[in-house]
């Protein structure tokens, strides 16, 4: 399991620190993103919150997603604000929800400013038998082509990691959509994980590591 499914992350990206605004003359509209992985599913969650500043209820508010690597954003979810003009909100269903986005709110004419949500790639290291690893990489949905970009084994020795195979990733022969992968051979008995540095990585999402296997 890699840590981008291992771990909750909440972001909220803003003017002043915790929300992001963006203003009409004096209107203006609030936004923040919570992310986090869907316990059941494995698959990513969001939910937005915000408030406009005149603090009617009643009001419409739709958050837009760009799913990384798309020039258009499409609606995500709706919602109406409540008493004091504050409002939160969830995508009705979670494949819905990319795994590498920006984000904006809309009121009437007015945006919010964007939020970006670009986790840790989410990779995996199987190791095969004859002291064959697989690392595999998985962007579902998100524009970014994985072919060519490198792709670390590390093994800890010593007390530390050191980096001992770089390989590049290809597509997937199993035909799986957003899925590449690449296949180390080392000695039987090593301590390895697999490492997306940060150029692989970007600019749609953080470098990854795995968690620890031995060669077999």
């Amino acid at each position: 399991m890699t840590r981008s499914v291992a771990l909750l992350a909440v972001l909220a990206v803003a003017a002043g620190g915790a929300l992001s605004g963006s203003a009409s003359g004096t209107q203006s509209v609030t936004f923040s993103v919570a992310r986090g992985v869907d316990a059941s599913s494995g698959l990513p969650k969001v939910r937005f919150t915000g408030a406009i500043s005149t603090g009617a209820a009643g009001e419409d508010v739709t958050v837009m997603q760009q799913t990384c690597g798309y020039s258009f954003a499409t609606a995500i979810a709706g919602t109406q604000t409540r008493a004091g003009g504050v409002w939160d909100a969830e995508p009705a269903t979670l494949g819905s929800v990319a795994l590498s986005a920006t984000y904006h709110a809309r009121w009437r004419s007015i945006r919010s400013d964007p939020v970006d949500v670009h986790p840790q790639i989410p990779l995996f290291l199987i190791p095969v038998g004859k002291g064959r690893l697989r690392v595999s990489v998985s962007i579902r949905g998100v524009y970014q082509d994985m072919r060519g970009r490198v792709v670390l084994l590390e093994r800890f020795r010593n007390k530390r990691w050191t980096v001992v195979r770089r390989q590049k990733l290809g597509y997937d022969p199993s035909g799986f959509s957003g899925s590449y992968i690449t296949v180390f051979v080392t000695p039987k008995g090593w301590t390895v994980r697999a490492r997306v540095p940060v150029k692989s990585a970007a600019p749609c999402f953080k470098p990854n590591a795995t968690e620890k296997a031995v060669s077999s």
